[in-house]
């Protein structure tokens, strides 16, 4: 039968294939069913609709809207999958920090995915504050804690823990109905460190070597250190790893 004779099921609808569809069955279904974290939250689907909704609002709040970055730096929580659903059905994008790299690279990524607003787990504050001066569009902090203790000692743009604002938020928010949401940036490499390192070699053997050298399409301030080979004289080699430091001065010596 061709194509064109095939008529279309009169009962058919067109169903938008939006994230927040994933909740309508748990809710309908398994209402009571539990998100449980450790020993330190449990609460049901329901509830936890309530709770993206709330912080969805707490986000406007924020000025988070579609196209705005919201970075998280948690261990996987009940506050992560909040996050997961909240931030793209408001058209946000969502940015999961990688907490076990380095505090350049995590700078790095922040600053490459352009977060407007960071959440962050207590427990990292001392990567954060290494970094903070160098964040080039973060505009507020949220402070995520087990116990909702705060810090006032931490001197950034500070918008409270993150229990206090989804309190005072409403518990329903009108979710975004268009498909035609931004999509996350696709995650950057971490920037490789350059590490001196000396390696044995026999007399007139293939040396590695890495120097730097501009991209064959200049973009400013942007090098790569590249490999190059060469024929080793003596029985010792210096040499680097592969990449390029783009957080500290280019290798020497």
């Amino acid at each position: 039968m061709p194509l064109h004779a095939i008529d279309v099921t009169p009962s058919a609808y067109a169903y938008p294939l939006l994230i927040k569809q994933l909740l309508h069955s748990a809710r309908a279904t398994a209402g009571e069913q539990e998100v449980v974290y450790r020993d330190q939250s449990r609460y049901s689907y329901r509830q936890f609709f309530e709770r993206i909704s709330r912080l969805a609002n707490a986000l406007s709040g924020l000025d988070v809207g579609p196209g705005s970055t919201v970075a998280v730096m948690d261990w996987d929580s009940h506050r992560y999958l909040e996050a997961f659903f909240a931030v793209p059905m408001m058209g946000a994008v969502l940015q999961t920090v990688n907490v076990r790299l380095s505090p350049e690279q995590i700078l790095y990524t922040l600053n490459h995915a352009k977060a407007d607003i960071v959440a962050v787990n207590v427990e990292f504050i001392p990567i954060l504050a290494i970094i903070k001066d160098q964040l080039e569009t973060v505009k507020k902090f949220i402070l995520i804690t087990d116990d909702g203790s705060t810090m006032s000692s931490f001197k950034v743009p500070y918008a409270g823990e993150y229990e206090a604002p989804l309190a005072a938020a409403p518990a329903s928010y009108d979710f975004l109905i268009s498909t035609k949401t931004p999509a996350p940036p696709p995650t950057p490499p971490a920037p490789p460190v350059c590490r001196r390192a000396s390696i044995s070699a026999t007399a007139n053997s293939c040396c590695t070597r890495w120097a730097w050298r501009r991209r064959l399409a200049p973009q400013p301030g942007r090098e790569d250190c590249i490999a190059t080979t060469s024929i080793c004289r003596s029985r010792r080699c210096s040499t680097y790893t592969p990449g390029a430091c783009r957080m500290s001065p280019p290798c020497s010596g």
